[in-house]
């Protein structure tokens, strides 16, 4: 059985465990040293004001969230800026880096956009669409720039030849 990301941290942080699986809340974010705790629904941030955690149960969690990630923080390192398994980003301080305690973002990543969405908002030029959905060699990554200068849909690809890919 396959454990996910979000399952691997929750037992960390069960007092906020129904804000962390809420399907609507993108992002939890734990301030003040769990005094203060704000969610995100649909780009909008609210405080909930009923909600606390304690510090030294909040110091804990993210402790042990940064080892599920492979990574560390502590009071000599009070930084940690990490990635979850599915994509979520997870960022927490230490004191003296937050003045008022111990702080913790969670960020998860409701949808994944396919290369015909990202095409369609803009979000990368459609004369990429042959080189994205080419296959890919493991030990390759491919160089783009997309030139906002030209006014067609050419693609530089520096130093690169053609007929690798």
């Amino acid at each position: 059985m396959t454990v996910s990301s979000l399952e691997r941290i929750l037992p960390f942080l069960r007092p906020i465990q129904d804000l962390l699986i809420d399907p609507d809340i993108t992002e939890v974010m734990i301030n003040a040293g769990g005094r203060r705790i704000f969610v995100e629904r649909r780009g909008v941030v609210d405080p909930v004001p009923s909600r606390t955690v304690d510090e030294k149960l909040l110091t804990v969690a993210i402790k042990n969230i940064a080892r599920t990630c492979g990574d560390e923080i502590s009071e000599e390192e009070p930084i940690l800026d990490a990635r979850l398994e599915d994509g979520s980003r997870v960022a927490a301080m230490f004191p003296p880096c937050s003045v008022g305690g111990a702080t913790l973002t969670i960020r998860r990543f409701a949808r994944r956009y396919a290369l015909e969405d990202l095409i369609d908002v803009g979000s990368i030029p459609i004369a990429l669409r042959r080189f994205c959905g080419a296959p890919s060699r493991a030990d390759r990554t491919a160089d783009f720039r997309w030139n906002w200068d030209r006014k067609d849909d050419a693609v530089e690809r520096p130093g690169r030849d053609d007929s690798r890919f």
